[in-house]
């Protein structure tokens, strides 16, 4: 949730001819980088401010989550510290002239000081604070004023009179505000989803479930969706426009092994789409902040929703756009790589704080669209939940900006709605679908002797010669879950099935 700060309380921050040089403003969102790049790892704001006297504050600073490494935990399961403090601690007490950030030891800033002072900068540690004098700058392509305290350990501080601290001993260095917007910001909702009237999107969303007594059952749903115009609200963007799904139900009413039901719908009206919550899964990232413990609902199966959490994490990709995702919890290419945690309950931990615990999910390494990924320009490329016995996702299928294609592709309209078809339907059946690994095909007429599998753009993905048999099976395990076209090179017959994991 965004957290808003009055502005009547800055008043109380400084006295009016003291303003400038004001470490942090309760308004304002501070973007730093660890490491001299263009990512935001760390953001601080005053999530609440207590009066402790007369021009005598003391700020609290927002936490990140931390997985607890040392935690003695079951296989498969993680322990997550909710509230650890940033480097720079989690409280500032702020007077007319002196900040202390407190959290390990305490550490204190006289911005206003005069030029040659020096005092006691870190109490933990005993170092020590000179201050320079006040020199001309440009700060965000402004006109700005800094000064640099010099620390007796050899690093350094830099401050700005209306930005505050542009580098820390840590080596954290301010690249941009949330607020006034200065440099590099994280995107608003309209950034990451800037969709135009005659914008196409296309997506694939979904569940499916199996287990050894009930069988299977899920719900697929494919729809295209070409945007009119979209009214921003507080936590997403309703778009109205025209809507063509295809919508497939399936089931096993005598448990595993048993014939698989279908029941299709199809749509091809005006509707509606929203970019955000409730809709998209895990859209409270978009809202979030580097290190942020997200918590919410987001199983789309009927199975009653249990709480899910991630760590944000906020970085740029290959071409430079903003992207958000959740923090995998081991390192890439590590194999089994969870993205978020269900959340089963909490512990106290050492020294009044408290731990939250759960399993992971089982997302692999070697599968597509792991865990959840937004982009700025683009939005909700992809997302993937697999847990015991059951699997999820949202899937970006094709883009369409200003009447270029951006991302991926489309289906043909006459086969998302299941209009035209080109070929007549054919007598062989195809088993199991939908399919995980392999298909068995049935009852092929004897001029059959090419069989092709088509995606749902139209394009081939497999080819196999059946030498004139009845009976093929075919290793679809190299397909992406979706649905596909199995058709004969004679021409004479076609069958759709599925692909899900």
């Amino acid at each position: 949730m965004r957290t808003f700060i009055s502005l009547f309380f800055l008043s109380f921050v400084l006295h009016a001819t003291a303003q400038d040089w004001a470490l942090l403003n309760p308004a304002y969102r501070y973007n730093h980088s660890l490491g001299g790049t263009d990512t935001i790892t760390n953001q601080v704001f005053v999530t609440h401010i207590d009066t402790l006297g007369a021009n005598d504050l003391l700020f609290s600073l927002n936490r990140v989550a931390k997985v607890c490494d040392t935690c003695s935990t079951d296989v498969g399961t993680i322990r997550v510290w909710p509230d650890a403090p940033q480097w720079l601690g989690g409280h500032v007490r702020v007077t007319d002239e002196v900040w202390y950030f407190t959290g390990n030891g305490e550490r204190v800033i006289m911005p206003l000081a005069d030029a040659g002072t020096m005092w006691l900068y870190d109490t933990l540690d005993n170092v020590w604070a000179e201050i320079g004098a006040v020199t001309p700058a440009t700060t965000f392509d402004l006109p700005d004023e800094h000064r640099t305290v010099a620390l007796s350990n050899g690093d350094s501080l830099l401050l700005s009179r209306d930005h505050g601290i542009l580098a820390w001993d840590s080596g954290h260095e301010l690249i941009g505000i949330n607020g006034p917007q200065l440099g590099r910001t994280i995107p608003t909702l309209a950034e990451f989803f800037p969709y135009m009237a005659g914008d196409i999107l296309e997506y694939e969303k979904g569940y499916g479930s199996c287990d050894g007594i009930g069988g299977c059952e899920g719900r697929s749903s494919e729809f295209k969706f070409t945007v009119e115009s979209g009214d921003e609200q507080d936590s997403a963007i309703v778009w109205e426009g025209w809507l063509k799904a295809h919508d497939v139900w399936y089931f096993q009413l005598g448990g595993i092994g048993s014939p698989t039901q279908y029941v299709h719908d199809y749509t091809n009206a005006t509707g509606q789409w929203t970019s955000g919550i409730p809709e998209l899964p895990w859209s409270e990232l978009l809202f979030s902040y580097p290190g942020q413990l997200v918590i919410g609902e987001h199983f789309m199966a009927p199975y009653g929703p249990r709480p899910n959490a991630c760590i944000a994490e906020h970085r740029l990709d290959t071409a430079g756009r903003y992207v958000i995702r959740c923090r995998p919890f081991q390192p890439e290419g590590a194999g089994d790589t969870g993205h978020f945690f269900h959340y089963e309950g909490e512990t106290s931990g050492p020294g009044g704080t408290s731990q939250l615990f759960g399993p992971i999910d089982w997302n692999y390494e070697e599968e597509p669209h792991r865990g959840v990924l937004y982009t700025e320009g683009i939005g909700l490329i992809a997302f993937t939940g697999n847990y015991f016995e059951m699997e999820e996702h949202y899937w970006l299928r094709g883009l369409m900006l200003d009447g270029d294609t951006v991302y991926g592709s489309f289906t043909d309209d006459s086969i998302l709605l299941g209009l035209n078809d080109p070929l007549p339907r054919s007598n062989f059946q195809i088993a199991p679908n939908p399919a995980n690994d392999f298909i068995t095909i049935e009852g092929l007429a004897n001029d059959a002797r090419t069989l092709f599998v088509m995606d749902a753009a139209g394009r081939t993905q497999l080819t196999w010669a059946t030498k004139g048999q009845e009976h093929v099976t075919l290793d679809v395990s190299i397909l992406p879950p979706g649905i596909y076209l199995l058709r004969t090179a004679a021409g004479t017959a076609t069958q759709r099935f599925a692909v899900i994991r």
